[in-house]
């Protein structure tokens, strides 16, 4: 079954999602200020089931703090979406 990894990044307010088979997940490892599974003192990366707990996630937690939801231009060129301040931007493949 797929995951997808949400990338939480607290200096550029941004969430990025990816595939589990992305490029950027592959070796991750736990830093001094970035987590994998949880978040840190810079963010970190989240583990869920679906896109849709993903967002979810980020729906709940960051969207009013004016953070912008992406997905991965790489690993998930079918689906591209921006999303921040209340609006979806679809970007052309």
């Amino acid at each position: 079954m797929r995951k997808y990894w949400l990338n939480v990044n607290f200096q550029t307010k941004i969430c990025t999602l990816h595939t589990d088979d992305c490029p950027f997940i592959k070796n991750l490892k736990e830093t001094k200020f970035i987590g994998v599974g949880r978040l840190k003192l810079h963010g970190g990366w989240l583990q869920f089931n679906s896109i849709d707990e993903a967002e979810k996630y980020f729906l709940s937690n960051l969207k009013d703090r004016k953070w912008i939801l992406r997905r991965c231009l790489v690993c998930m060129k079918k689906s591209q979406f921006l999303e921040g301040y209340g609006i979806t931007i679809k970007l052309d493949s």
